[in-house]
């Protein structure tokens, strides 16, 4: 008779690094386990920061957030609580502080695609996009002008 074959668990998915916010010059610090980050953007509008990801299993996400991103406060100066969900449920997350920087350690279940972290304020930077147009659009306006004159 054949011995048993061991088949070996799977193996989780685990990434870490740096990885840019999208319409900003900024990259936010990472880990992930269970899952793969497929983007980071900020909404000034609803003060968060939003992480698309594909998950199959359980999994952690600990990013570190510079507060001057998003950060939550209240109205006297002092640090308020972040509002996390998953795929529009509240998240369990632990938070480390610092001057600079908010971390989050986000535990989500499988199969969540959609993380957002909300606080009370979120300034992100001019997109670089924008810049360029308004760099390449001065020239147009001061030539179009001196045509008009003559």
């Amino acid at each position: 008779s054949q011995p048993p074959v061991q088949t070996p668990p799977p193996t989780q998915l685990h990434s870490q690094g740096m990885i840019p916010v999208f319409n900003t010059t900024s990259t936010i610090s990472y880990d992930i386990t269970g899952g793969q980050i497929l983007g980071i953007a900020v909404n000034p509008g609803k003060f968060s920061l939003n992480i698309d990801l594909k998950s199959d299993t359980v999994g952690t996400l600990a990013i570190q957030i510079p507060r001057e991103m998003v950060d939550a406060k209240k109205l006297d100066g002092t640090d308020d609580t972040y509002i996390v969900t998953e795929d529009k449920s509240l998240a369990q997350f632990t938070e480390t502080k610092t001057i600079s920087y908010r971390s989050l350690v986000i535990s989500f279940p499988a199969n969540t695609s959609h993380i957002s972290v909300y606080g009370t304020t979120a300034v992100p930077e001019f997109p670089v996009s924008f810049m360029v147009f308004i760099a390449a659009f001065i020239p147009v306006v001061i030539l179009s002008r001196r045509m008009i004159r003559y």
